[in-house]
């Protein structure tokens, strides 16, 4: 009886269609249509749509959509990247481009249905959310720098925002002087030039 119960639980998550993301897959997301949940356990918001969300995985398994979800306290190097403030939290992600669902997540509207979620998929209005900036995307060297600030070596979020602008801003600086000291080498060449003539 108990290894029924194992195995049709096994074969429910398994034939949901929901894909876990973790640190290690997170890359995938870069291709194809993706519609993922960052979600935290203790949550009850994330709770009470888990169900719903299943049901959306199993819509879309003869579809070219892929649904995922990723646990925020798990797997925190990718759920940094997408700077989760509170959940549960929906992006759409088309082709590497991140968008953030802000649609309604309540609860009680979600219970046991799925439409909101499958005429956003269906009829491609990700096309009219506003695409996260470049460096906000998951997979971009500021996100990637921000993820291993604050996971690997436990830098707090402001103090890694920080490190970052003060670095980019020196980046910035020198790329800036570069491009003066060659301007002004070209101009100076001219001058001398027309100096000769």
């Amino acid at each position: 009886m108990l290894l029924l119960i194992i195995v049709s639980t096994a074969l429910a998550v398994v034939g949901s269609n929901v894909i876990e993301l973790t640190d290690k897959n997170c890359h995938t997301v870069q291709t194809g249509e993706w519609f993922i949940k960052a979600y935290a356990p203790n949550c009850g918001a994330s709770q009470s749509i888990a169900t719903p969300w299943i049901k959306l995985g199993e819509w879309a398994l003869d579809k070219h959509y892929n649904i995922a979800e990723i646990e925020i306290s798990a797997e925190s190097l990718f759920s940094n990247q997408l700077l989760v403030k509170k959940t549960p939290a929906l992006f759409h992600v088309k082709d590497g481009v991140f968008t953030h669902f802000q649609g309604i997540i309540n609860s009680n509207q979600y219970r046991g249905k799925v439409d909101t979620w499958t005429t956003f998929l269906s009829e491609n209005m990700s096309e009219q959310l506003e695409p996260l900036t470049w460096y906000k995307c998951p997979g971009s060297i500021t996100m990637i720098l921000y993820a291993h600030l604050t996971v690997k070596f436990k830098i707090p979020a402001e103090s890694s925002i920080l490190i970052l602008t003060v670095a980019f801003s020196m980046i910035a600086i020198a790329l800036l002087s570069v491009s003066l000291k060659l301007v002004k080498t070209k101009f100076c060449k001219l001058e001398l030039s027309g100096k000769d003539e």
